[in-house]
């Protein structure tokens, strides 16, 4: 899961509040104006609760086929009201909102393999929220 989603989704829950249990996950990311224009005004995360796939390849990843039909819930969130949300969540975790933590981003999928990854360009790969103060 990319970076960007994840924090999209915790967003997403924490707007949602108590209409969504914990379990809930995010399984649809929609960008809005869809008119070919790059500028996204807002984006629609989708998401419900599934079990998790018990055996085979993909076990531990959510069986989207088993959701619970009562828990879908879709949630609107604009451009500035997350950008302003990133911020916050910045100060609260001491994380880098651009990794999530992880200290490294997506880079690329190549055709044969998997998913690439490279130093968070942020935090220069800490994970920690940077210092956005420069001392001369």
């Amino acid at each position: 899961m990319s970076s960007t989603f994840k924090l999209l989704e915790i967003h997403a829950k924490e707007k949602l509040g108590d209409s969504v249990p914990p379990e809930w996950r995010a399984y649809k990311w929609k960008r809005f104006p869809e008119n070919g224009n790059n500028e996204m005004i807002y984006q629609e995360m989708t998401g419900v609760v599934a079990p998790d796939v018990t055996r085979g390849k993909r076990k531990g990843e959510p069986n989207w086929r088993k959701e619970d039909k009562s828990t879908r819930r879709a949630v609107v969130i604009t451009v500035e009201e997350h950008k302003i949300w990133c911020e916050e969540w910045e100060k609260k975790t001491g994380l880098c909102h651009h990794c999530v933590g992880d200290g490294e981003v997506f880079k690329s999928w190549p055709r044969d393999g998997g998913a690439v990854a490279v130093e968070c360009p942020r935090c220069h790969g800490t994970g920690k929220k940077p210092n956005m103060i420069m001392v001369e």
